[in-house]
C-alpha cells in the first residue's frame, strides 16, 4: 500500500481532463464552478447488504494521472465536503447509475489486458468514494479472484471510519491518493467546510496499520 498527497481532485469532465499534481510523501501500504452542497454518508450510502453504489462517471485509459499504469477512473457520487472552487461539482448533481459490484466489473473488464500489461487497474474517485466503502470492498473482493488489477483510492479521508474499516481498506487498496488541502484547522474549515482533525486521524490510523511503513 502506498500514500500520495495531491493538489485538489481532478475533474471528471469527459471533454477536458485535467491531471492533478501528485507528490509521493511516504512509501505506505484536482470561470469557477458553483460550490456544491455537503452530502453525508447517511444521505448516500445504501444498506450494507445491497452492496451498490451511485456511479456518475467511468473514464477509461487514464495515463498516468490516477495511479500506476493504465487506469479506469470510477466516479462515485457525493461528497461530505463543500469545497470552494470544486473541480467536480457534478459529483453531487450529475445523473448517476446505481450498480452492483458484478455489474461494474462487467463494464470495466474490457481493459483487462491494458491493466495487466501496465500494472494498472481501477481507481475510485468522486466526489468522495469512501462514502461507498462497503461497495468498494465488495467490488475488490469480487474482482480479485477474476483479475490481476491494482486498486487505487483518491480520497479526502473526510469520512468517519472505524479502525476495522480502515484496516480492511489498507489490506485491499494498493495506493491511496490523499487530497489534503491544508493542515491548518481554520483554513481547512474555511476552504472545505470540514474538520482536518478527522482527516489526520484517519491518515494516522492507516499509517499505523501497515507495519514498517510510517
Amino acid at each position: 500500500t502506498l500514500f500520495r498527497s495531491t493538489a485538489p481532485a481532478r475533474t471528471m469532465n469527459h471533454q477536458k481532463q485535467i491531471p492533478a499534481l501528485s507528490k509521493a510523501i511516504s512509501p505506505l501500504p484536482r470561470k469557477h464552478p458553483e460550490r456544491p452542497q455537503k452530502q453525508t454518508a447517511a444521505d448516500l450510502r445504501p444498506m450494507a447488504d445491497k452492496k451498490t453504489a451511485d456511479i456518475f462517471a467511468i473514464i477509461r485509459h487514464r495515463i498516468p494521472t490516477d495511479g500506476d499504469g493504465v487506469t479506469t477512473l470510477v466516479g462515485l457520487k457525493g461528497c461530505p465536503l463543500a469545497c470552494k472552487y470544486c473541480l467536480n461539482p457534478q459529483c453531487g448533481t450529475a445523473k448517476s447509475e446505481r450498480l452492483t459490484a458484478d455489474e461494474l466489473y462487467e463494464k470495466v473488464r474490457i481493459d483487462d489486458l491494458y491493466f495487466i500489461a501496465t500494472g494498472g487497474g481501477i481507481t475510485f474517485g468522486g466526489g468522495e468514494p469512501l462514502i461507498w466503502t462497503d461497495f468498494i470492498l465488495d467490488f475488490i473482493n469480487y474482482a480479485k479472484p477474476r483479475a490481476d488489477w491494482k486498486f487505487t483510492l483518491e480520497t479526502s479521508l473526510a469520512v468517519t471510519l472505524d479502525d476495522a474499516t480502515l484496516t480492511a481498506l489498507a489490506e485491499n487498496i494498493d495506493l491511496f491518493i490523499v487530497d489534503i488541502k491544508d493542515t491548518d484547522p481554520t483554513i481547512y474549515r474555511s476552504y472545505t467546510g470540514g474538520d482536518i482533525s478527522l482527516v489526520l486521524r484517519n491518515l494516522g490510523t492507516l499509517a499505523a496499520i501497515v507495519p514498517g511503513r510510517s
